[in-house]
C-alpha cells in the first residue's frame, strides 16, 4: 500500500535541531557588563535600567538574527534526517530494477533516446530510496545480466547505471524479469521487495504474460511511443563464378508506406543506389554485384538506408567481400576416372593425386589447405593434409575415434537427412550398394545416411577436423554414377567454388573464425580489432577458433592471420538483423494477463517516486548563516563607526 507522505531516510538526523535551545537561550539571557570608568553616565542611562531589571531574561532585539539561524538549525537538521517527498512504500524495501538494453531502446523518442530516459528515471529512483534499501540492477538484452548485484551504496549502483548502454542486440525480457522476480523472491526487505522494469516492451506480449511474479511486486514503466521504422533485418552474400551477389532483406512498420533510398557503397565509394517503397508489415529484398580481386584481403561493402530514422541501429548492414582462391582437392589412392573428371564438372577446381604410401612426403610441401580430400585407400597417416573437409570411401579416419565393422552384402537404404547442409538437394533414391560395412562411431557423430547395417555415411568433427565417412569403397557403390555424387562434393567444397565469399553476421552470434581463416596452416598470430579500435590478439594453431570476448559492436572488424608464408586479412561485418527490434510493435504491458495479483503497468511519464531534498535544504542552511554573517558585519561596522 502506498500514501502520500514525507519521509526521513535518517531520523536521528533531527536531534541536530536541539541546537536551537542554547541559541535562544543566549539570546534571551540577560548580558553581563564590564565596569569601566566614564566622564558622564547620561548616554547609559538605558544600560543602567536594563542592569535594575529585576527578571533574569531580557526581551531580544535582535529578532531577524535569531529568526535566521533558527531555520537555518531546522534545514539542516532536515538535511541530515534525509528528508524526502513523494509517494512511496511504507518500511525498508528491497528495489530490484530491470533495465531493457535491447537495440529498439536507442530509438529516439522526444527528443532522446528511449534507453537515456529509462536511466534517468531509474537513477531518480534510486535517489529516492531511503539509505537502508537494497537495490539489484539487471541489463535486460539477449539474455538476464547482473549488472549491480544487492547493495546498500546507492551511489555505486547510480555509477552501474552510468555504465550501462544500448547494446545492438535482439532483446527478450522473459529471462531477465523471471530473473528479478527470484531475486526479490529471496532477499525482501522488511516491507517486502518491489521490481521496477523500464522497457519500451517491443517484445512478444503473449510470451512475456506468462510470467508469474509469486507474489513480488512488479511495476512495468513502458519507455517511449509507436514510431515508424525502416530496417535492414537479413543480408547474405552468395557466389557466382566471377563475382557475388548482397542480396539485402527489409523491412518496417508504420501506418503508410515509408520511402528510402538503399546506397551501396564500396571502400565508401558509392557504387549503385535504389528507391524503397517499404509497405508496413511486408519484406521486399534487393541485390546487388560485389567484387573482389585478392584473396588474401577483403574489401569493404556497406548497404545503407537514407534518410536515418529514429532507430539507426538497423539502418546498415556491412559485410566484408573477398576473392576465392581456385577450389583444391586432393585425391589420396590409385587412380579413378570418376574423380579425375570433376575439374570438367566445377570448373577451376584444381586436382591433385597422391598415393597413401607417399602422402607424408607430400605432406610437407604443401602451403596452402585443400578445400577437401578424399581417401580412397588407405589407411592415410593420422597427420593427413590439411584441409577443410576431409571424404572416406571404405577407409576409417584415425584419430577421430571410427571403426569399419564386418562386412554385409547387399544392405538396404533406410533413410537419410535430407534437411542437413551437407546433403542439400542430394538425394540417394536410387542407391545400390553391393557391400557395406557397420560403422563404429563415437557419440558425438552425426549419421547422415542409414540402411539395414547401420550407419551408411556419418559425419564426424573435432576441434581440427571435419571427417565423412562411407561405409564402402567407391567400386561397391553406383554412387558415382549417380547425381548425387557431384552435389555432394559441391556441398563439401562450400564457398570455395564461388567467385567471392562474404564475411557477415548478426550481432547476437558469437563472433569466431578459424584463426588461419581457412587459407593458413600451421600456427599463426592473429590480430582482431574491434570497429571502436580494441584490439585482441593470440597464436593459435590454424584450425583453432578465434572468439571475440564478450558482446560485440556494430560495424567491422578487422582480423589479420599472419603465417610462415603469407598474410591474410578480413573485414567481418558485424549486423542487427532483428525482424524484432525493427518491426514489432510496442506491446501495451497488460498487468491483467500475467500470472500474479501485484502487477501494474504505467507509463514513465506518471512514475511517481521519493524526492531527497537534503540538497536543497543544506543550501538554505549556508545561504541564511551567509546571510546572517552579513547582517552581523554590519552591525559590527556601524559600532566601530560610532565608536570612532
Amino acid at each position: 500500500m502506498t500514501v502520500l507522505l514525507i519521509g526521513l531516510g535518517a531520523p536521528l538526523g533531527l536531534l541536530l535541531g536541539l541546537f536551537a535551545v542554547p541559541v535562544v537561550v543566549l539570546f534571551l539571557l540577560k548580558r553581563r557588563h564590564q565596569d569601566l570608568p566614564v566622564s558622564s553616565t547620561l548616554l547609559w542611562a538605558a544600560v543602567l535600567e536594563d542592569l535594575r531589571a529585576r527578571a533574569p531574561f531580557r526581551r531580544p532585539t535582535e529578532w531577524l538574527s535569531l529568526i535566521l539561524l533558527l531555520f537555518a538549525i531546522a534545514a539542516a537538521a532536515l538535511a541530515a534526517a534525509g528528508l524526502r517527498l513523494g509517494k512511496a512504500p511504507r518500511g525498508r524495501r528491497a528495489v530490484v530494477l530491470v533495465l531493457d538494453t535491447s537495440a529498439s531502446m536507442a530509438t529516439v523518442d522526444k527528443g532522446t533516446s528511449r534507453f537515456a530516459r529509462a536511466r534517468s528515471a531509474a537513477v531518480r529512483t534510486i535517489e529516492g530510496l531511503s539509505d537502508f534499501d537494497p537495490v539489484t540492477i539487471i541489463a535486460a538484452s539477449g539474455q538476464a545480466r547482473f549488472a549491480g548485484h544487492r547493495t546498500e551504496d546507492h551511489a555505486a549502483q547510480q555509477e552501474v547505471l552510468d555504465s550501462l548502454a544500448v547494446e545492438a542486440v535482439e532483446g527478450d525480457l522473459l529471462p531477465s524479469l523471471a530473473a528479478a522476480v527470484r531475486e526479490a523472491e529471496a532477499n525482501p526487505g522488511e516491507a517486502g521487495a518491489e521490481v521496477i522494469v523500464f522497457s519500451d516492451f517491443a517484445v512478444d506480449g503473449d510470451r512475456l504474460a506468462s510470467l508469474d511474479s509469486r507474489g513480488v511486486s512488479v511495476t512495468l514503466v513502458k519507455c517511449g511511443e509507436e514510431r515508424p521504422n525502416a530496417g535492414i533485418v537479413h543480408a547474405a552474400v552468395s557466389s557466382e563464378a566471377e563475382g557475388g551477389r548482397l542480396l539485402v532483406t527489409v523491412a518496417g512498420k508504420g501506418e503508410s508506406p515509408l520511402l528510402r533510398t538503399l546506397s551501396l557503397y564500396r571502400e565508401d565509394e558509392l557504387v549503385d543506389a535504389r528507391g524503397l517503397s517499404i509497405e508496413p508489415g511486408r519484406e521486399s529484398s534487393e541485390a546487388f554485384d560485389v567484387t573482389a580481386d585478392d584473396p588474401s584481403t577483403s574489401v569493404r561493402y556497406r548497404a545503407v538506408l537514407t534518410p536515418a530514422d529514429d532507430l539507426p541501429l538497423d539502418d546498415e548492414v556491412c559485410a566484408g567481400v573477398a576473392r576465392n582462391p581456385p577450389p583444391r582437392l586432393l585425391v589420396v589412392g590409385p587412380e579413378d576416372p570418376f574423380l579425375a573428371r570433376l575439374p570438367q564438372v566445377f570448373p577451376g577446381l584444381e586436382l591433385e593425386r597422391v598415393e597413401a604410401a607417399d602422402l607424408p612426403g607430400f605432406a610437407a610441401g604443401v602451403a596452402r589447405p585443400f578445400d577437401l580430400s578424399v581417401f580412397t585407400d588407405g589407411p592415410p597417416p593420422s597427420a593427413a593434409v590439411p584441409a577443410t573437409r576431409e571424404l572416406y570411401f571404405g577407409v576409417a579416419p584415425e584419430g577421430l575415434g571410427v571403426s569399419l565393422g564386418v562386412p554385409a552384402a547387399e544392405p538396404v537404404v533406410l533413410s537419410w537427412r535430407r534437411g542437413h547442409p551437407l546433403l542439400r538437394s542430394v538425394g540417394f533414391e536410387n542407391l545400390l550398394l553391393v557391400r557395406s560395412r557397420r560403422l563404429e562411431l563415437p557419440d558425438a557423430a552425426e549419421v547422415l545416411l542409414e540402411t539395414g547395417v547401420g550407419a551408411q555415411l556419418a559425419l564426424v568433427e573435432s576441434q581440427e577436423r571435419s571427417a565423412l565417412v562411407w561405409a564402402s569403397t567407391l567400386e561397391e557403390t553406383n554412387l558415382a554414377l549417380l547425381p548425387a555424387f557431384p552435389l555432394l562434393v559441391r556441398n563439401l567444397l562450400g564457398q570455395s567454388l564461388g567467385g567471392v565469399n562474404g564475411d557477415l553476421d548478426g550481432s547476437r552470434e558469437p563472433l569466431r573464425r578459424p584463426a588461419g581463416l581457412l587459407l593458413q596452416m600451421g600456427e599463426v598470430e592473429v590480430e582482431m580489432t574491434s570497429p571502436s579500435g580494441e584490439s585482441r590478439t593470440a597464436t593459435l594453431w590454424s584450425r583453432e577458433d578465434f572468439a571475440w570476448p564478450g558482446g560485440v559492436e556494430l560495424g567491422f572488424y578487422t582480423m589479420t592471420a599472419r603465417g610462415e608464408s603469407e598474410t591474410v586479412t578480413r573485414h567481418l561485418g558485424q549486423n542487427l538483423f532483428s525482424r524484432l527490434e525493427t518491426t514489432a510493435p510496442l506491446a501495451e504491458p497488460d498487468a491483467g494477463a500475467f500470472s500474479g495479483e501485484e502487477v501494474r503497468s504505467i507509463p514513465l511519464d506518471e512514475l511517481e517516486t521519493e524526492r531527497p531534498v537534503w540538497r536543497w535544504l543544506v543550501a538554505l542552511a549556508v545561504f541564511l548563516l551567509s546571510l546572517e554573517a552579513l547582517i552581523w558585519s554590519g552591525v559590527l561596522a556601524r559600532s566601530r563607526s560610532r565608536a570612532a
